[in-house]
């Protein structure tokens, strides 16, 4: 892969962001991303169920 074609992490939580997975909260020089979960379970119920146990 090139490296035009990688993307970075805050490539990556742009795209959470625009599809409401995620928002962002900003202080000062930090910026905390917070998991959507009750959008997230209305779009795909389940789904935080069927993936976080395994990584708990």
């Amino acid at each position: 892969m090139s490296r035009d074609q990688r993307t970075g992490p805050s490539e990556d939580f742009k795209v959470l962001r625009e599809a409401g997975v995620i928002i962002m909260h900003r202080g000062g020089t930090q910026a905390l991303n917070i998991l959507q979960e009750d959008e997230l379970n209305v779009a795909f119920p389940g789904i935080l169920d069927a993936i976080l146990p395994r990584y708990g």
